[in-house]
């Protein structure tokens, strides 16, 4: 609070042309940890994602090695980063 009160008189401006709305500044204020959870959240799920189209991608190479994609070990070196990305949000996950 007293961050917010030397900023508003550092700019000279009012609450409300510098922070918005009081709710949504007030519910900014309290939902910080679950942001982090969220963040997580989604790059979770952008890790899994990885995954899964990594995953694809090295069968659809090991079923049609004549294909001109890159090398199958390539695919299975991003899935197994994806993997292990995967793992270590899902554990920052839980200990939250």
């Amino acid at each position: 609070m007293t961050e917010a009160r030397e900023h508003l008189a550092a700019t000279g401006s009012g609450a409300q042309q510098e922070l918005g709305q009081v709710e949504i500044y007030a519910m900014d204020l309290t939902d910080g940890p679950g942001r982090d959870v969220q963040r997580i959240r989604h790059r979770l799920l952008g890790a899994l994602s990885g995954a899964a189209v990594f995953a694809v991608l090295f069968t659809l190479t090991l079923l049609d090695p004549d294909s001109s994609g890159a090398a199958p070990w390539v695919h299975a070196v991003l899935f197994a980063c994806s993997s292990a990305l995967a793992v270590t949000l899902l554990r920052k996950m839980r200990t939250r």
